[in-house]
């Protein structure tokens, strides 16, 4: 009986794991994306002390993201123009050595908040084109029926780099300093480098477009995400939570350091606590093969809820507590949301619809982190928790009724 527990539990949850390209990938992923958590926390900490307060944090974070809110349409459009391999083969190397340069600058003691900045918006503008194409690369590596599942594995693993990134980087800033954590980020690019190369697709999921239709490709992307109502809702909700309650690198830091007072280790074991419920939330959300939209409410209602009660914690143990849950609440949010829209998307869509997640997840932290930051220095660390949480909970006031009538089980 508990082997056969046991295996109906790998099918619901797991099942996309069962493809080895898949598999392989995502080990890759893991380890790329816990070095570039290891490199944001690294970033911040490196920032507060070049004196950058929350104002400064929240500009890092525009001009990061700035390019995605921008050029995210345009990037997707490149992710279903061009081969998808090749476009991960050209941007991940880039990005190591945007890394690699920052940690020479750290090391030679060169580094200021203009390089940071400057590092910012060179990786903000590859990652408008490395994350559709990465997302929809990995739907060519399973079957149609398992899409939702793979994007809530794949948001998992993302949030699991979260969970690990953070504390890895409190340790090596500790111990070998920040430079160390920006090396290490450059290396982990290898993994996906080597894997890209050696990977089998099960399928491609488009074919290039023909010359008369490139240059409507953008424009065709986002006519197709405004009409169709579920693309729409979630989307909009997407947009507003992604604005006011997704914040989490800014806002633990000041919680950390303004709040509490705490070390590097703290910062890490708070960041850590967020990815952990993070992770919790991905799982759960794994066994829901067809997310739907009123799920995706109810979620973003909970991320706000739990973003506001944050604010209220009164020390560094009820804080892991508290982001522990705000955490489940957001990786539940965020891999139901990736879901919906992997199966409303189509294959020859995907890229574009995708790159619009990115937009609503990165890329309103242009507009985000400096209005969050702002608020947080001028009335402090717990309003600005509260008010994030109660915008994330009117998204579902303001993003539903306006994409028309949705039924609660129109996922795709």
């Amino acid at each position: 009986m508990t082997a056969s527990l046991a295996g109906g539990l790998r099918h619901r949850y797991f099942v996309s794991l069962r493809y080895a390209g898949y598999r392989r990938f995502l080990g890759a992923q893991l380890l790329s994306s816990t070095g570039t958590w290891i490199h944001l926390a690294a970033e911040t900490w490196l920032l507060a002390r070049l004196g950058a307060g929350g104002l400064g944090l929240g500009v890092t974070v525009a001009l990061q993201f700035g390019p995605i809110l921008l050029l995210g349409p345009a990037g997707g459009a490149v992710a279903d123009r061009f081969d998808r391999r090749r476009l991960l083969l050209v941007t991940q190397p880039l990005l190591a050595a945007v890394a690699a340069g920052l940690a020479l600058l750290v090391h030679l003691d060169a580094a200021r908040i203009w390089t940071v900045w400057v590092a910012a918006v060179v990786t903000g503008v590859l990652l408008t084109v490395d994350g559709p194409a990465r997302m929809a690369f990995a739907a060519e590596l399973v079957d149609a029926e398992h899409l939702a599942n793979s994007a809530a594995l794949a948001n998992a693993v993302a949030v699991s780099a979260r969970a690990l990134g953070p504390a890895v980087s409190g340790l090596l800033i500790a111990g070998a300093g920040v430079a160390a954590c920006f090396l290490g980020n450059a290396l982990s690019y290898l993994a996906v480098v080597a894997v890209l190369l050696g990977v089998h697709r099960r399928r491609t999921t488009a074919d290039p477009p023909e010359p008369s239709r490139r240059s409507g490709l953008v424009r065709e992307g986002l006519r197709h995400a405004a009409r169709d109502p579920v693309l729409r809702a979630v989307l909009g909700m997407m947009t507003v939570v992604g604005v006011f309650g997704l914040n989490f690198q800014l806002l633990i830091t000041l919680l950390a350091t303004d709040t509490f007072g705490a070390s590097a280790r703290w910062f890490g074991a708070l960041m850590s606590a967020l990815g952990v419920g993070m992770v919790l939330g991905s799982l759960l959300s794994a066994g829901w093969h067809r997310p739907s939209p009123g799920g995706v409410a109810v979620l973003a209602v909970m991320t706000g809820a739990t973003h506001a009660a944050t604010g209220f914690a009164p020390n560094p143990w009820l804080g892991l507590a508290a982001l522990a849950a705000l955490g489940t609440a957001a990786g539940m949010f965020l891999a139901s949301a990736a879901g919906v829209l992997q199966r409303r998307a189509g294959d020859a869509m995907r890229g574009r619809v995708m790159a619009l997640y990115s937009v609503a997840f990165l890329g309103t932290g242009v507009v985000g982190g400096p209005l969050i930051g702002w608020v947080a220095d001028t009335a402090g660390v717990t309003v600005a928790y509260v008010t994030g949480g109660a915008c994330c909970a009117l998204a579902v006031l303001l993003a539903v009724p306006a994409a028309g009538p949705v039924r609660t089980g129109d996922g795709g």
